[in-house]
């Protein structure tokens, strides 16, 4: 397969199709599609095989493998999905999808994009639709990881969120179907774990950094960020709000609290204190703050009680 220059290229070295049933009534589908492919190939994605075996029958597919290989990186989903009676209910029916995957090469997979890593990973996660609505937990391990100027011995995170499908609207005298427009992040929930230990960056070191966040519609929320150095805490939670359906015009609020037993190792920050910080960001992208007691340097922010 050869399509144009800086496209996806690959080899499908097998594709098997055989099937019956009306083409816009997905609930009489029977048959099965067997694919694989090799050699796959973008500027920022590469992998040396996938194989994918689906099988449709009775309003039900299963996907009864989707493997990616490359070298010794390899991702694995399994799925089933009650097939819907319109096409335009694609993704509202009963559906789970479990994906699991191995990275022991953390190198290879980020060739290509920006920030390249090292070390190695595990993944781990299940997305299920029922009643139109997305339930997905996403959870990610790794050791070594190694990322410019820097490295993390170890990590994991877990990642739950949670959207309302809306049903394509229809309006009269439109072609079908026309989709009201709404931000992307409407009827969106979100959590976030994470725990890092032992993160060197350059000529900095922080034993561990914990945290969770929080998301819904458009706000995201940082309820936790912990850091510690030796006998050194600083903790920060905040509150980020998406305003007009853009994130380039928002208000965020935040609290900073530093415990510092050690003098001198959180040298930006100063010793004990505890504020609130709130500032703008226009909609040139540029921070506003501003303070009405004190500068810090390279700082204008308002202490708020």
């Amino acid at each position: 397969m050869f399509l144009p220059e800086d496209s996806l290229s690959g080899t499908i070295e097998r594709l098997a199709v055989d099937g019956a049933g009306t083409i816009d009534v997905p609930r009489t589908w029977s048959g099965a599609m067997s694919l694989q492919i090799s050699n796959v190939d973008r500027p920022e994605i590469h992998f040396d095989s996938g194989v994918v075996e689906v099988s449709a029958e009775q309003g039900r597919a299963t996907l009864r493998s989707a493997d990616i290989v490359q070298d010794k990186n390899e991702l694995h989903f399994r799925g089933t999905m009650e097939l819907p009676s319109v096409i335009e209910d694609f993704g509202r029916t009963p559906t789970t999808l479990e994906i699991t995957g191995t990275a022991p090469d953390l190198q290879r997979v980020t060739t290509g994009i920006p920030v390249q890593l090292t070390g190695s990973a595990q993944f781990t996660g299940k997305i299920d639709i029922v009643n139109a609505k997305i339930e997905a937990t996403l959870g990610m391990t790794g050791e070594s990881i190694g990322f410019p100027d820097g490295t993390i011995e170890k990590l994991s995170s877990t990642l739950r969120a949670s959207k309302t499908i809306a049903r394509p609207d229809t309006r009269p005298g439109s072609p079908p179907p026309a989709t009201a427009k709404r931000p992307w992040f409407a009827d969106l929930r979100t959590a976030m774990e994470f725990d890092l230990a032992a993160i060197r960056y350059r000529d900095h070191i922080i034993d561990s950094v914990q945290g969770s966040l929080n998301g819904s519609d458009d706000i995201l929320g940082l309820d936790r960020l912990s850091l510690r150095r030796n006998q050194n805490e600083l903790n920060v939670r905040g509150r980020y709000t998406a305003t007009g359906g853009s994130w380039q015009s928002s208000v965020t609020t935040c609290g900073f609290g530093c415990c510092a037993q050690r003098a001198g190792t959180w040298r930006l920050l100063g010793c004990g204190f505890s504020e609130q910080i709130e500032w703008a960001v226009a909609n040139d992208g540029a921070n506003r703050m501003e303070t009405t007691d004190r500068q810090r340097p390279g700082f204008d922010f308002r202490v708020k009680s």
